[in-house]
């Protein structure tokens, strides 16, 4: 039986339960977010990388940010004296867009660098609410300490199709519906919790924890509810789901819990 808890701690850090390690933040509708109020609210030494592409980190949310070669990345960040948050990718030829960095270099990184949090976009969702990975995704690292899978509630009611979701034929596929149909509640659920879906790679962190997003009603909070709960009953690695509202300043709307 999945319960709420009785008083939300609007602190993000302690509602995902975020503790040293590399953390890896997957799916749609929310990883940058999620990682950028992280990384601001952590107490200690921060690291913030990709191992896909993505866009230029945001400069609000660095205090250095150091993009280098694979060859050059882990002599210039441990190398590194500044204190606060610091970013490093890889270039790349594609325009507004960084390369990601080997999963393996990034632990390499995380260990010598003096690291307390590497903080990881580990795959990407060209800015969808729903994503299922492709075969060579995501790219977690081994030994992480930390999976967030990220979906948005706001998905819910809408049709399944490549205006909402990334790799919409891969989902319908993962969650028993039609590319196209209403999206409903279970299916989010069972994307989430789907072994090539949001579960994909769990065996390689010490943890996974469910993140529903964009819960901004009260409609959105009992479909997220019903989702968590959901999730929870059918996956035993899991034992809390995590429902947020990035644009509140408090972002944890609830915790739901065996």
């Amino acid at each position: 039986m999945s319960r709420s808890t009785d008083s939300v701690n609007n602190d993000l850090i302690d509602a995902l339960a975020v503790e040293n390690g590399v953390v890896c933040l997957v799916g749609a509708g929310g990883k940058k977010s999620a990682i950028n109020r992280i990384a601001l609210e952590f107490n200690g030494a921060v690291a913030v990388t990709s191992t896909v592409y993505t866009p230029p980190f945001r400069k609000r949310l660095t205090t250095e940010t150091i993009v280098a070669p694979q060859t050059e990345l882990k002599e210039l960040v441990t190398g590194s004296s500044v204190s606060g948050v610091v970013a490093y990718a890889c270039p790349s030829d594609k325009k507004a867009r960084l390369a990601g960095v080997d999963p393996a270099l990034v632990v390499e990184i995380h260990e010598s660098g003096g690291f307390d949090l590497t903080l990881v976009k580990a795959d990407g969702a060209r800015l969808r609410w729903l994503k299922a990975p492709a075969g060579h995704e995501p790219a977690v690292p081994d030994a992480a300490s930390l999976l967030i899978s990220v979906i948005s509630v706001k998905a819910v009611g809408k049709s399944l199709d490549s205006q909402v979701a990334h790799r919409p034929e891969l989902i319908a596929k993962l969650v028993d519906a039609e590319v196209g149909a209403k999206i409903h509640w279970q299916h989010l659920a069972r994307l989430l919790s789907s072994p090539q879906g949001g579960m994909k790679h769990a065996d390689r962190a010490a943890r996974v924890v469910p993140l529903v997003n964009m819960v901004d009603t009260d409609e959105d909070k009992r479909r997220a509810r019903l989702i968590a709960g959901m999730v929870l009953e059918v996956t035993p690695r899991v034992d809390r789901v995590v429902l947020t509202s990035m644009i509140s300043e408090s972002p944890v709307v609830d915790v739901i819990g065996r």
